[in-house]
């Protein structure tokens, strides 16, 4: 358990991971948060697109989108954060490729580039993350600096019982009291 927290939560030093976690997590969290909002804009685009499990892609992803979005803004177990921006990301542009019925060697590929550049903004910046960690500003950083810096497991902060303010306990038999 120790060493999964610790690989998951480790990063880099640099304060430059702020920009692509910031390009990653405010489209994901203002994205999430419309389709939360307003879901028949969603709903229609899935159906346009022919996407399967649009029932339940329809209540799943505002969610994930949203939770992805703010870890990752917040640098809180970014690597999991951005794990789940690409998934998001990449459902985004199986949708963009379906209802614009785009090919690669087509004259009006212009056109499309433009409503793909914010899903491909999300996955560059959620793979710099995936990579290197949430960066120093954030809570990874901090995180893993008072927990793991000494060696000290995730587990041992918490504590359920002191072993000098508790009393003897030793188990008493009814034999014992018998009597009394």
């Amino acid at each position: 358990m120790k060493s999964a927290l610790r690989s998951i939560q480790q990063t880099d030093a640099g304060r430059w991971m702020l920009v692509p976690r910031l390009a990653a997590g405010l489209p994901l969290l203002v994205a999430g948060a419309a389709h939360y909002v307003q879901p028949t804009l969603l709903q229609t685009t899935l159906a346009e697109a022919g996407t399967p499990l649009q029932a339940w892609l329809l209540d799943v992803l505002p969610c994930v989108a949203i939770v992805s979005g703010l870890l990752l803004v917040l640098g809180y177990f970014g690597r999991v954060a951005a794990f789940l921006g690409v998934q998001v990301s990449l459902l985004s542009l199986f949708t963009l490729v379906k209802l614009y019925e785009v090919s690669w060697l087509s004259a009006n590929h212009v056109l499309w580039l433009s409503p793909t550049l914010t899903p491909l903004a999300v996955i560059a910046g959620s793979f710099l993350v995936l990579w290197l960690g949430s960066g120093a500003c954030s809570l990874d950083h901090e995180d893993y600096q008072t927990t793991f810096a000494n060696g000290d497991d995730l587990f041992t902060e918490f504590t359920f019982f002191d072993a000098e303010t508790t009393p003897n306990l030793e188990p008493t038999y009814t034999s014992d009291l018998v009597g009394v």
